[in-house]
């Protein structure tokens, strides 16, 4: 009789896409089960495409107060996309659809990369891109980043098979989509592909008419890119001076990934020890490929080594664009997790560190269930205010008990958003200014801003509430000389003005 058995190789392939799988579910699972996904910028995302989603309904006061202007273009996937279900689904089920379409982008990473591998056995090592999705960006809710960084990945990994099989109508249309899509995501990343890609052309081996091809997608972007930041935005965006953070802060930022998001007030050890192992195995595979003879892809180890050089060498602030070095953090991890999965690793080696991915997931998730508790503090407090107020947010505390104060110093600076999103309209006056933005303030709506100087009759007498997170003691019994206390939860305190002007 034929042996119908599948080949040891193969059996490996069904178990890694069967873990591919599995993993996803766990990282859509924590998506899914909280309330109040601990984003920190998340809120305001999601109103700036409710607000656009929402702007001719008469039941919302939006036109009094903001202008919405959410055209087709870079910086804007996200916003379309959410503004496009918003009405078909919840505001909050849209985010969600979102966050879960950048889990499954990571999902398809780690099935291309196993397809793709030439060696007998999956790209095991690949499984890190899973806990790996949560990293400090995602806490800080930089929405349109995120799905920009696998979009990325694929970007390059297609430029390096434009490098080996040579120009063609097909290669140039897939390269056109990728870059498509990843400047309608985000533009940084753009610029990073632009570096990657003229390194790896410039660096390649090879017929020179295959090098001269790959060099025409950064070169076209590049061009593009340039045409874009000069003509859309205002000429005084690069005229800000050039930060940097101190070498300390840089390594610790980008440690936080492995010590549970925290380091000044103590990292979580078991997330360390489970890194650590994941670490010994990837390693231990590693050594294997070598003495095997095997290399790690060039174009691989010069996207590592230099996006991770960029994170250490760029500043931290570049004209109006702030954490420029960091973000380039998870796309370190990210090419990271793609070499990773040229280490040769056995089935139970494989299977091991498939383990270790599903303890760090299940050890994030258990993280982002204690900040949502901290941000479902304001859901009672909801409920006391009416459709289209207008709120005077004071948050002097903004912290997270759970993640590291001093990196994560306003993780829920954006939570009052909510009540935009779940009781609908109104305004409040803290709103970013940027000409990227689809939502902007009125020119002349009355809205000031309160600091340390606030004064009632300057500030809270414009407002129908006001509403306050961690206020000090004195604060207090000064507001309620003007207003009552009309609600209290947790850290959260509701006062009304029932004499506004």
């Amino acid at each position: 009789m034929p042996d119908l058995s599948v080949p040891s190789n193969r059996r490996d392939q069904f178990l890694y896409l069967g873990v591919v799988l599995a993993l996803t579910f766990l990282c859509l699972w924590t998506v899914w089960a909280l309330e109040f996904p601990p984003l920190q910028d998340y809120p305001q995302h999601l109103f700036l495409a409710h607000v656009n989603a929402t702007y001719a309904d008469s039941a919302y006061n939006w036109p009094h107060y903001y202008l919405a202007n959410l055209k087709f273009g870079p910086y804007t996937f996200f916003y379309l996309l959410v503004a496009g279900l918003d009405g078909i689904v919840s505001i909050t089920t849209a985010g969600k659809l979102y966050l879960s379409l950048y889990v499954c982008s990571l999902s398809a990473l780690a099935i291309v990369l196993g397809k793709n591998r030439q060696l007998p056995n999956p790209p095991w090592g690949s499984l890190l891109l899973f806990p790996l999705a949560f990293h400090q960006m995602y806490f800080m809710g930089f929405t349109n980043f995120l799905l920009s960084v696998p979009i990325l990945a694929f970007a390059i990994l297609d430029h390096q098979r434009l490098s080996c099989e040579g120009p063609s109508l097909l290669a140039f249309s897939r390269q056109a989509l990728l870059l498509f899509l990843l400047l309608l995501c985000h533009p940084y990343t753009i610029l990073v592909y632009i570096c990657l890609a003229l390194a790896c052309a410039l660096l390649a081996a090879g017929i020179a008419t295959r090098r001269k091809a790959a060099l025409v997608p950064p070169l076209v972007t590049a061009c593009f890119f340039v045409g874009w930041y000069f003509t859309a935005l205002p000429s005084n965006q690069g005229r800000m001076p050039l930060l940097w953070w101190p070498w300390q802060e840089t390594l610790k930022y980008y440690c936080l990934m492995f010590t549970g998001m925290r380091w000044s007030s103590g990292m979580n050890w078991q997330v360390l020890l489970a890194w650590i192992a994941a670490f010994a195995i990837v390693l231990r595979g590693a050594v294997c490929s070598m003495r095997a003879g095997a290399l790690f892809p060039r174009q691989g180890v010069l996207a590592f080594v230099l996006t991770t050089t960029g994170f250490l060498v760029l500043p931290f602030w570049a004209g109006q664009y702030s954490y420029f070095n960091l973000r380039m953090a998870p796309i370190s991890y990210l090419f990271a997790a793609i070499l990773a999965g040229y280490c040769t690793l056995s089935r139970t080696m494989g299977l091991g560190l498939a383990a270790i991915a599903a303890l760090l997931i299940v050890q994030s998730t258990t993280l982002q269930a204690a900040i949502s508790k901290e941000t479902a503090e304001i859901a009672p407090i909801l409920t006391e205010m009416e459709p289209n107020a207008a709120i005077l947010p004071m948050t002097f505390q903004t912290e997270s008990a759970i993640l590291d104060r001093h990196f994560f110093p306003e993780a829920h600076s954006h939570d009052y958003f909510y009540y935009h999103l779940l009781v609908g309209g109104g305004a409040s006056p803290y709103l970013f200014p940027s000409p990227m933005l689809p939502v902007l303030l009125k020119a002349g709506v009355d809205l000031p801003k309160a600091t340390h100087d606030f004064s009632w009759q300057e500030h809270g007498s414009r407002y129908d509430y006001i509403l306050t997170r961690g206020a000090p003691a004195e604060f207090t019994p000064f507001v309620k000389r003007y207003a009552p206390l009309v609600g209290q939860s947790g850290e959260w305190l509701l006062f009304k003005n029932e004499h506004k002007k």
